[in-house]
């Protein structure tokens, strides 16, 4: 198993294997990654056994410590849907460990891509950590909706939705003046939602003209839908 570290030459590489991968997602695309750059030093590395990428690890490095990620909500590493197991994790782990101890890191700081953006099972990292003897250091709480499977909504719930429908020209705050320069279209039109839900807004428009402003390695992997969050 051969480390590198991730050079900005090797960009193509990158997104073509986290496009590819059981469970990465856009933040893991370097036009994401490298947003970043000029406030974490970049130490991503890029696993390869013969010459062919079997595993990333996207990364920063602080001292001697290695962090996965800290400009991203999760890092973890990415790996492929097929031909890809917990002996292939293992062997990852231990040229990790040879990796580290040459570079002189001696704290890893390690963030998993949480289960529900797997497109393909893929835990083999976790069980990694346990054999390394990690320990946890904080767990976060994610709430998610299901989009294929939603749960029903509650009358409170349905009367709220359609108090707020496009008919009813109630936004929540107003969309004018100083507010509506400041904000982006999608930002506008996610105001328009009913106050109990953060329902999606099927504004093509505003969707539209938000991907825009994004790399465009990321544009392509924006959602075709988004899903409704419960209000804060």
């Amino acid at each position: 198993m051969e480390i590198t570290r991730y050079t900005p030459d090797k960009a193509s590489q990158w997104d073509a294997f986290v496009r590819s991968a059981k469970n990465a997602t856009f933040l893991h695309l370097r036009g994401y990654l490298d947003y970043h750059s000029d406030r974490f030093a970049d130490n991503s590395l890029i696993f390869r056994r013969n010459g062919k990428i079997v595993a990333l690890l996207p990364a920063n490095r602080v001292g001697t410590t290695l962090f996965s990620h800290q400009g991203l909500t999760y890092g973890g590493f990415l790996t492929p849907a097929a031909h890809f197991g917990m002996e292939d994790m293992l062997e990852v782990g231990e040229a990790l460990k040879a990796y580290v101890a040459e570079a002189g890191i001696d704290t890893l700081v390690y963030k998993p891509v949480p289960h529900i953006y797997h497109t393909y099972p893929a835990e083999e990292d976790l069980y990694l950590m346990f054999r390394l003897k990690a320990q946890i250091a904080t767990s976060g709480l994610s709430s998610v909706i299901d989009i294929e499977n939603r749960a029903p909504f509650n009358e409170n719930a349905k009367r709220a939705v359609k108090h707020a429908s496009p008919s009813s020209n109630r936004p929540i705050l107003p969309l004018s003046g100083k507010f509506s320069r400041k904000y982006s279209p999608l930002a506008m039109a996610y105001l328009r939602c009913t106050p109990s839900t953060r329902l999606r807004c099927s504004t093509s428009d505003s969707r539209s003209r938000f991907a825009s402003t994004l790399p465009r390695a990321t544009e392509k992997l924006l959602p075709e839908r988004c899903s409704t969050t419960p209000a804060e």
